[in-house]
């Protein structure tokens, strides 16, 4: 096995062990859905002061919510050169800005449409990193409510998207 896909599935353990706990509130995954980046703040309003901010398309642990807002705990995300995976002490974020996110561990998917455009997010509005055509192979990451796969591309270190209704699993 390759050193990056190596790492993408260490780093995608590494934060399914690490986000394993107890908490009154049943704690669920989500995926920065917005272009912009996203807030992550002192306390759940925009009158706190923002600790960090987190790009379109990184994977969150939801452990809280207040309000329209969401507390999380740890964040994952890619970049075209590694896997980046930090633990925050915490923070909270705008919950109209995290979409769904269901983890799948690295399943086979098959691109099934002529000219299917892999995105950097989410999105279809998301930059096009490159096209893939029927037969060409992904793993699958995870899946959002709203219909995108999180993949790895073959080839193209980093993890990319695309929409589901492109890849047969």
């Amino acid at each position: 096995m390759g050193k990056l896909i190596k790492s993408i599935i260490l780093g995608t353990l590494l934060f399914v062990i690490l986000s394993l706990g107890s908490n009154a509130y049943a704690s669920s995954y989500g995926v920065v859905a917005d272009e912009d980046r996203l807030n992550v703040r002192t306390g759940p309003g925009t009158e706190y002061s923002v600790i960090t901010s987190l790009p379109f398309g990184s994977l969150v642990k939801i452990t809280n919510e207040s309000n329209g807002w969401y507390y999380i705990e740890n964040c994952l995300f890619y970049t075209e050169v590694e896997t980046t995976y930090t633990r925050h002490v915490g923070g909270w974020c705008a919950a109209n800005r995290i979409g769904d996110y269901e983890f799948w561990g690295g399943g086979k998917g098959t691109i099934n449409a002529p000219d299917t455009n892999i995105r950097r997010g989410p999105g279809s509005g998301s930059q096009i990193i490159t096209v893939a055509q029927p037969g060409d192979h992904v793993m699958l990451l995870g899946h959002t409510s709203s219909g995108w796969f999180c993949i790895k591309y073959f080839g193209i270190p980093g993890t990319y998207w695309v929409y589901d209704e492109f890849i047969s699993h």
